[in-house]
């Protein structure tokens, strides 16, 4: 079940961060046709140039990003807590027999 929920989290952020980006270009089309190029080619160095530069009119789109950062931390965080190929952390009880044949052998 939670491996389930993990997974709708994932989904969610996916559309969250794609809703925030392009929504990005249309902010950035809008304010300057300099800076959309920028975003568009660039949107790592453009985005906050547009941040810093019109606040008021990216303050949400921003936040649409952060949630979908969020979300995808959280997706992350649940996903790693249910992975059922995790190994022990203790022991390789997962890999038992290949620790036996180099234990007896010295070699695989």
């Amino acid at each position: 079940m939670l491996r389930e929920i993990g997974d709708i989290v994932t989904w969610i952020s996916i559309a969250l961060l794609a809703a925030g980006y392009i929504w990005s270009f249309i902010i950035a089309w809008r304010a300057h046709k300099g800076l959309f190029i920028l975003v568009l080619l660039f949107w790592v160095v453009g985005y906050p140039v547009l941040l810093a530069k019109y606040w008021k009119q990216t303050k949400n789109n921003f936040f649409v990003i952060l949630a979908g950062i969020s979300c995808f931390a959280l997706a992350f965080a649940i996903l790693a807590a249910t992975n059922p190929n995790r190994l022990n952390v203790y022991s390789l009880e997962k890999y038992d027999g290949y620790t036996q044949q180099v234990a007896q052998h010295g070699h695989a």
